[in-house]
C-alpha cells in the first residue's frame, strides 16, 4: 500500500475518465456515477474531496438516487476515503463486495522471451461494435450489460485501443486500453475458458503495451480482483505490482 495519496488521486482521476459513466452527479466532493446494467465501477459513488456535510445526510442522498433507478447503492472505498464512512455504512447494513487492487508498472517495456503466439491479433485505435459484442460474450453479459458497456466506451475522450485475439477462426480473447497524461489504463482482459493457457492474454497485453508506447504512455495501471491468481501471475510478468487496494460496500433497496 502506498502512502502517496497524490498518486492515488491522480490514478483515480484517470480511472474515472477511462470508464466514464453515462450519467453522474457531483455532490460535496463525491461523484455519484450511474450506468444501468453495469456493476460497480461505473455505477457507484467515488470520492475525491473530504465531506463538509454530515455522513448520514450524504448516505441518505445517495441511497435515494440509486434506489430510484431500481439499483443497489454502492460505495467505492479507496485510501482517499476516511474509514469513518466505512464504519457508518457497515452499521447501516452495507456488505463487502469485490476487494480489488490497483497495480502499476513503471515501464511499458514488453517482457523478453515471450513465446510465439499461435493466433492472430487485431488491434484497433477505437472501440468497435465487434469488440463490444465479443467482450459481452466472453464476460457472459446480458444484452443490457453489453449495451451499457458500449455506452461507457463511447464516451471516452482520450486515446483508446481495443484488441481481439483470434484462434481457430474465432475470437478467443479481448482487451482494451486508454491513455491519459502519460499513463495507460488496461481494461477488460479476458480469454475464453476453453482457450486459456495458450498465451492469448499475454499477446493482447504485449500489443497494448506497444500501442501505448506509440501514444505517449510511460507507465500503466490496471484494476484486478484480489482473488484472481491467474491474472495476477500474468500481470506480474509485465512488471505490475500492487499500489493500493479498494473495495465496495453495497446495499439493496430497503
Amino acid at each position: 500500500m502506498t502512502d502517496d495519496l497524490s498518486l492515488i488521486y491522480a490514478l483515480e482521476e484517470r480511472a474515472a475518465n477511462a470508464l466514464p459513466a453515462p450519467a453522474s452527479l457531483l455532490y460535496d466532493g463525491w461523484i455519484l456515477r450511474f450506468a444501468s446494467g453495469y456493476p460497480r465501477r461505473a455505477n457507484s459513488v467515488w470520492f475525491f474531496q473530504p465531506s463538509t456535510l454530515p455522513l448520514d445526510e450524504k448516505i441518505d442522498f445517495c441511497e435515494r438516487h440509486y434506489w430510484a433507478t431500481k439499483g443497489r447503492a454502492v460505495f467505492r472505498l479507496t485510501p482517499l476515503v476516511d474509514e469513518a464512512l466505512a464504519k457508518r455504512l457497515e452499521a447501516r447494513g452495507y456488505t463487502l463486495d469485490a476487494p480489488t487492487q490497483v497495480s502499476v508498472t513503471e515501464s511499458l517495456a514488453i517482457p523478453e522471451g515471450l513465446p510465439p503466439h499461435k493466433g492472430s491479433i487485431e488491434l484497433c485505435d477505437h472501440i468497435t461494435p465487434e469488440w463490444i459484442a465479443d467482450n459481452g460474450r466472453l464476460h457472459a453479459f446480458t444484452p443490457e450489460q453489453s449495451d451499457s458497456y458500449g455506452a461507457i466506451y463511447a464516451k471516452i475522450l482520450t486515446p483508446t485501443a481495443c484488441v481481439r485475439i483470434w484462434a481457430d477462426d474465432r475470437v478467443v480473447g479481448v482487451a482494451a486500453a486508454v491513455v491519459e497524461r502519460g499513463w495507460m489504463g488496461v481494461f477488460s482482459v479476458i480469454t475464453d475458458p476453453a482457450a486459456r493457457g495458450q498465451g492469448h492474454a499475454t499477446a493482447a497485453l504485449a500489443a497494448l503495451f506497444a500501442w501505448g508506447q506509440n501514444h505517449g504512455a510511460l507507465r500503466a495501471y490496471l484494476q484486478v480482483m484480489e482473488n484472481n491468481a491467474v491474472a495476477l501471475r500474468l500481470y506480474d510478468r509485465f512488471g505490475f505490482t500492487r499500489l493500493y487496494g479498494y473495495r465496495y460496500l453495497q446495499k439493496d433497496p430497503s
